[in-house]
Order: structure tokens, then sequence, then C-alpha cells
């Protein structure tokens, strides 16, 4: 929600939050992900069999450096992207990542994109 906080402790800007829905619901209708960890949210997305489980994790910023839209300075988009190996449910939504996915030692890509 816009005016809180993130969990690094960032103040969250409305436009942080509209980028966060513009990915997650990307993410999600594209049948690739079967995990998203974005800043702007606490815990990890996990979707459902019937949420077109897909085969990566994707974990990212939407929008890195948003604090800074008002001086003009440069802001972007940082994701990483990891191929998962395997999952065990999480008997609780208070879980580490690396606890229930696994996951490779490296990432398949990662970007940073400018605008």
């Amino acid at each position: 929600m816009a005016g809180s906080s993130n969990v690094t402790g960032d103040e969250q800007k409305k436009l942080d939050v509209i980028s966060n829905e513009i990915f997650v619901n990307s993410l999600k209708s594209s049948g690739k992900v079967s995990v998203m960890v974005s800043e702007e949210n606490e815990n990890a997305i996990i979707l459902s069999d019937t949420d077109h489980k897909g085969r990566y994790c994707v974990v990212f910023d939407p929008l890195d450096g948003s604090s800074n839209i008002e001086a003009g300075v440069s802001i972007g988009t940082i994701f990483g992207v990891y191929q998962v190996v395997s999952f065990t449910p999480p008997s609780s939504p208070d879980f580490g990542i690396n606890e229930h996915f696994n996951l490779p030692p490296k990432n398949n890509s990662s970007f940073y994109f400018f605008f």
C-alpha cells in the first residue's frame, strides 16, 4: 500500500505499488512462473496448480530508485530468474524460500533495465 514501507524499509510510493501489480499479474498470466519474490511484498507469492504453475522463480524490484523520481535521476527494474528443480509446500506463509524450493546455485539470468 502506498505510504507504507516495503520489506527493505523503503517508503512505498503509489508508482511502486502499481508497477508491482503489473509485474505480478504479467508473470502470473505467463504460465511460466511458480513463485515470485518482490521487494514490495513481505512474503513470496506462490502460485497454486490452478494458476498454471511454471518452472521458474522470479525475484524482482519492479521500480528500483522510485524515491529518486523527483530528482530526475535514472530508475529501473531489477530481476533474476531461477529454474525451480523441486518444491515442497510450506506449512505457513512465513518460510525461507530456500527451505522449500530446490533452486540451482546460480540464476538463469539477471537483468537491470534503466528508464
